[in-house]
C-alpha cells in the first residue's frame, strides 16, 4: 500500500475535513497525537470518518503493521496501545489501498516566517523516510516556502503543492478559500478598503494568534493595524464549509468588526484548490508506482 502524508496548515482544517471525509477509497487514515490535530479529529469524528490517533514515533511501526496485514488483522493489538476513533466503513474501496497519514502543525506558525519554514521543512524530511509522496497543505506564506522544493530535491519522494488551475501555487490560505492567486487579486481590486479575509478558521481563532504574535513582538493588534492603514473592512468567506462552530451567525467577525468599527464584506469562497490537490496528490504518485518509477 502506498502511503501519502500530508503536512497541513490548521487554517486548513476544514478544507482537510472534507477531502478525508469524502474520499470513499479511504481506509486507512492516521493522524499524528497531538494537541494540534485534535481540532480535526473531532470534525473527522462527526463526519463518521474512521481514523487513528498515533503518537509521531509509533506511526512508521503501524504503516508496516497496515503493508503487511489486512485491516482486521491488525485491529486487535491496536486496541491494546492506541485511540481508535471508531466511524463507518469505507464503501467503494479502491482496488489500489493507501494509507493517509496527516500532520496538522501549530498556528501560532504564522507569527514568524522563519519559523514556519524550519517547523515545515523539518516535518517534510521527517515524514518523508515512510511516505511516497507528501501534500503541503500550505500557502507561500510570504514566500517562506517559496523555494521549498528546490531546497529539499534530495527527498526520496515527490512534494505536491496546493497549485491554481495554471499550475502556479498559492500565496496562502486566503487564496486558497478564494479559489487562487487570481481571484485573490481580483477581489482586492473589486473590493477597495478591505484589510483582511476572514474564514472559519481565522475567524474562530484569531484572539489566539494574535495572542501567539503578541508573546514574540510589541506589534499592535491586527484591528489596530487595520485602523492605522486606513482601512475600513474586513471580508467574511464563506466556502460553503461549516464544520467550525459559530461562524454561522457571524458572532466571531461580528465581534472583531465591532471593536474596530470596521464594515463586514460577505464574499462566497471555494474549496477547488484544496480538493483538485488532493485528487492529483493521490493520483501522481499511484501512477508513479504502477509505471515502476
Amino acid at each position: 500500500m502506498t502511503v501519502l502524508s500530508i503536512i497541513a496548515c490548521k487554517m486548513l482544517e476544514d478544507e482537510l475535513t472534507r477531502v478525508l471525509s469524502l474520499d470513499a477509497t479511504l481506509r486507512h487514515l492516521i493522524l499524528v497525537d497531538n494537541l494540534d490535530g485534535m481540532g480535526l479529529s473531532r470534525k473527522l469524528r462527526a463526519q463518521n470518518r474512521s481514523h487513528l490517533l498515533v503518537d509521531r514515533d509509533e506511526i512508521p511501526d503501524r504503516i508496516k503493521d497496515l503493508q503487511k496485514d489486512d485491516f482486521g488483522k491488525f485491529m486487535k493489538p491496536l486496541l491494546k496501545g492506541f485511540h481508535i476513533i471508531r466511524g463507518r466503513a469505507m464503501e467503494n474501496a479502491s482496488e489500489q489501498e493507501h494509507i493517509v497519514v496527516v500532520n496538522v502543525l501549530r498556528m501560532a506558525l504564522h507569527s514568524d516566517g522563519k519559523l514556519i519554514k524550519d517547523e515545515v521543512y523539518k516535518n517534510v524530511r521527517d515524514m518523508s523516510r515512510f511516505s511516497d509522496g507528501i501534500l503541503l497543505l500550505y500557502g507561500l506564506c510570504g514566500n517562506s516556502l517559496g523555494d521549498i522544493g528546490n531546497d529539499l530535491r534530495d527527498l526520496s519522494c515527490p512534494i505536491y503543492f496546493l497549485t491554481d488551475r495554471d499550475g502556479k501555487r498559492v500565496d496562502d490560505c486566503i487564496a486558497v478559500a478564494l479559489g487562487g492567486n487570481k481571484r485573490y487579486e481580483k477581489t482586492l481590486s473589486e473590493f477597495p478598503g478591505v484589510g483582511f479575509f476572514f474564514t472559519p478558521m481565522w475567524a474562530f481563532n484569531w484572539r489566539e494568534i494574535e495572542k501567539e504574535a503578541n508573546k514574540s513582538s510589541k506589534s499592535q493588534s491586527l484591528g489596530s493595524m487595520l485602523n492605522s492603514l486606513g482601512y475600513l473592512r474586513v471580508a467574511m468567506l464563506d466556502t460553503g464549509l461549516h464544520y467550525t462552530e459559530d461562524f454561522g451567525v457571524e458572532s466571531k467577525v461580528s465581534e472583531f468588526a465591532s471593536s474596530y468599527n470596521l464594515e463586514i464584506v460577505c464574499l462566497q469562497g471555494s474549496t477547488e484548490i484544496v480538493d483538485r490537490c488532493y485528487q492529483q496528490a493521490k493520483d501522481g504518485f499511484f501512477n508513479k508506482k504502477q509505471s515502476g518509477l
